[in-house]
């Protein structure tokens, strides 16, 4: 489902792949039925988070210390999965503040066109090593996805990231959202526009340390000792 993949060509391939391997291991709930592969060994292990790389206190960048604020951030491909018209309400709705878009943008420039408010800055890709101090400089983070066949199947590496950094998270209902839902808000429309305002006002220390503490438990280093256990016991069934 991801655009400019030709399904005609990848589909027999991913058939072939799966009747040959020994087990599956998926991000998300969703490919655990339709990744299974002809042994019937699947495995759901969720994305991670470079834990410390997010949580490490760093300087705001000088170019986010400048804006109004709240700011509104999103750290991400900004691609076809972004619901633009959402992000133009979000801007509209709070345009005493900003939105700001951190990352690589693969959307047609005439499509942007929706999105062309003063507020709105759409800084383009930074090095992974900086994007920290970004992240830490929003007032919340947000996962602005439309809802469609690729995004189902998508866990979202941004929202634990965002959580790494203490943010507060607003999220469309995606299905791989949902396991954090006790530590983010999800909403839809103008639901999720006023989540953004709820969340704008949410600073209490204590939901901040809780949303740290979730992150470090889904750090890559839990996700690798997980893993391992699961190639060791693929190993151990194909000796």
């Amino acid at each position: 489902h991801l655009p400019g993949i030709s399904v005609d060509m990848i589909g027999p391939l991913e058939e072939r792949l799966l009747r040959r391997v020994d087990a599956v291991v998926a991000t998300a709930e969703v490919l655990t039925h339709s990744k299974r592969p002809s042994s019937g060994e699947v495995h759901y292990l969720p994305q991670g988070v470079n834990f410390e790389h997010f949580a490490t206190p760093r300087p705001i960048p000088p170019e986010l210390a400048t804006l109004p604020r709240p700011i509104v951030g999103f750290a991400g491909g900004v691609s076809e999965c972004c619901d633009l018209d959402l992000i133009n309400r979000i801007a509209a709705t709070y345009s005493g503040g900003s939105v700001v878009l951190v990352g690589p943008v693969t959307i047609p420039a005439e499509r942007l066109e929706a999105i062309r408010r003063p507020n709105i800055h759409l800084l383009g890709p930074r090095p992974y090593a900086d994007l920290p101090g970004y992240v830490q400089g929003f007032d919340v983070g947000i996962i602005p996805y439309l809802l469609n066949d690729w995004t189902k199947a998508v866990d979202p590496l941004k929202l634990l990231e965002y959580l790494a950094a203490g943010l507060p998270v607003v999220t469309t209902p995606l299905p791989e959202a949902q396991k954090y839902r006790d530590a983010v808000l999800m909403a839809d429309d103008d639901d999720f526009v006023a989540a953004v305002g709820a969340a704008c006002r949410d600073h209490g220390p204590d939901d901040r340390a809780k949303r740290i503490a979730l992150a470090e438990g889904n750090s890559w280093v839990e996700r690798a000792r997980v893993f391992s256990g699961i190639l060791e016991a693929v190993r151990r069934r194909a000796a």
